[in-house]
């Protein structure tokens, strides 16, 4: 099992004025993984990451194209209710830590891009 770990709205370190930049590139990589070959199993968002799965964000189609193959989307519940994003979330599901720990333990292979 692949477990990918996105806990910033962006792929890399960039500076502030390339942000965007970075965003196309998360966006990029994500689109990437639609091919059977390489799609995880599961996603796990916290911190920043939870971003993602919101209405607005640049990476949204995605993350939903992704959890239409049968990607497992996980959020971090703590991380929502500190952004206070709970009604803004489009895809995936709430998660507890411990559900994320979980998935983490028990793949074969966990990418941090």
């Amino acid at each position: 099992m692949t477990c990918i770990v996105l806990s910033k709205t962006h792929l890399g370190t960039v500076p502030t004025e390339d942000l965007e930049f970075g965003q196309e590139m998360l966006d990029k990589f994500l689109h990437t993984m639609e091919r059977p070959e390489l799609r995880p199993d599961v996603i796990c968002l916290y911190t920043d990451g939870v971003k993602l799965a919101c209405e607005g964000s640049p990476t949204l189609l995605g993350l939903e194209l992704l959890s239409g193959l049968g990607v497992k989307v996980l959020l971090c519940g703590s991380c929502v209710e500190r952004f206070g994003l709970r009604d803004s979330i489009k895809v995936g599901e709430i998660a507890t830590m411990k559900d994320i720990v979980s998935e983490l333990v028990s793949a074969d292979r966990v990418l941090y891009p």
